[in-house]
């Protein structure tokens, strides 16, 4: 299970506004209603999300809702990475659920960058306006507008070449995430990525371990078992082991994370979801599921904690909680930005809602829903989920 916040805008926010240093706690985004009634978004720093909801509701604050988890928190930490000053929880928020396609980002590029490009492009223009003779200093302003023009452009590269990583790995691209993470190498000449790069090194690494090199694959990123903290290396390489399809292997490293970690509320989810889809093993997850039913969650943590808990259910042969968990699971990844991998994720629960509605009997639904999961499932070649849902809507006993 991917759990980035990563979309075409996050990932901009991130290479122009993300620089190295550290803070004593995490800081996480938040969205509340205060004593006045108003909506609005900010930051708070706390050791961990009870105590970050404890001091809102001191302040006064009421529908208190987390978009950072600690997880993401510890791991930014990790890489060295933190959000510069000046960057507002509302622009961090618009950033995280940005949408639309490249004339959005491109206009967004240039808005956030106009200190850089508008005052070279205005000067130019008063010179050209102005007419000949073009001497020096008018020369020179025609420059700088090109310069100034192509700067955001330029700034921009690093953000979009992420993006299109986590395309191509959701949608198992493999050799076109392998090369995207190349470019990201040569582009250390140019820029500083910082935690992009990091996470450029494990992606290559899924891709070369879900084109059969698992080894290779951990071998190229074994250094990083160094320079991270324990769980979160582990938790990287359990993704590793899946893109592989060794599902115990995945699911005995998510297990040590879990205990590193502290029992934290994501290792546990993510455990649980492995030994409840991939390894069969109901009532473990489900005993995982119930330690963490109570905890503090971000959204996502409780999308995720809905998906697990909708794949227990379905085993368990309770469709109509199943529905009810994958339903807001889904809600939840879709209503959380324009992620590629958020969209994968998105899939996948419909695929799972696919069972949950045919054991209910609402076979027309299901097999709607399947007609749009399908590309996904092709392309991860997923031909257990697939024949189970193709079993499901064709009224045929589902196996498990």
């Amino acid at each position: 299970m991917a759990c980035a916040s990563s979309s075409a805008g996050w990932a901009r926010l991130i290479h122009l506004t993300l620089l190295r240093g550290e803070t004593n706690m995490p800081a996480f985004l938040y969205e509340a209603t205060d004593r006045d009634g108003k909506h609005h978004a900010g930051r708070v720093q706390a050791e961990n999300l009870p105590a970050a909801r404890y001091r809102l509701e001191l302040q006064g604050c009421s529908e208190i809702r987390f978009h950072t988890d600690p997880r993401t928190e510890a791991q930014s930490h990790a890489e060295g990475v933190v959000l510069a000053e000046g960057v507002t929880p509302t622009q961090e928020m618009a950033a995280r659920l940005t949408r639309g396609g490249s004339l959005a980002d491109l206009r967004s590029i240039y808005a956030g960058n106009w200190i850089v490009w508008l005052p070279t492009t205005i000067w130019a223009l008063w010179s050209l306006y102005a007419g000949p003779p073009f001497d020096v200093v008018k020369r020179l302003s025609f420059i700088l507008a090109v310069v100034g023009l192509l700067f955001p452009l330029w700034a921009a590269l690093p953000s979009r070449l992420y993006a299109r990583m986590l395309d191509a790995q959701a949608w198992a691209r493999w050799d076109e995430l392998i090369m995207l993470c190349r470019r990201a190498r040569q582009l250390r000449k140019f820029f500083r990525l910082g935690s992009i790069q990091i996470d450029a090194e494990f992606r290559h690494a899924a891709a070369v371990a879900a084109q059969g090199d698992l080894r290779g694959a951990l071998a190229a990123v074994r250094h990083h078992g160094t320079t991270l903290p324990k769980h979160i290396y582990l938790g990287r390489l359990a993704s590793i082991y899946g893109a592989a399809q060794d599902w115990q292997g995945m699911a005995d490293l998510q297990a040590e994370a879990v205990e590193l970690s502290g029992r934290e509320t994501l290792e546990i989810i993510d455990h649980a979801t492995t030994l409840a889809w991939r390894l069969g093993h109901t009532e473990e997850a489900a005993a995982l599921l119930e330690e963490v039913r109570d905890t503090e969650k971000t959204i996502m943590a409780e999308a995720y904690f809905n998906y697990a808990s909708g794949i227990v259910s379905i085993s368990r042969g309770h469709h109509a909680a199943a529905v009810e968990q994958l339903s807001l699971a889904a809600d939840a990844l879709g209503a959380s930005g324009n992620n590629a991998l958020l969209e994968y994720m998105a899939d996948y629960t419909l695929a799972h809602l696919v069972l949950a509605l045919a054991g209910q009997g609402q076979i027309a639904l299901a097999r709607s829903l399947l007609s749009g999961v399908l590309p996904r499932l092709k392309a991860f070649r997923d031909l257990a989920l697939t024949r189970r849902c193709a079993d499901a809507v064709l009224g045929k006993r589902q196996g498990q």
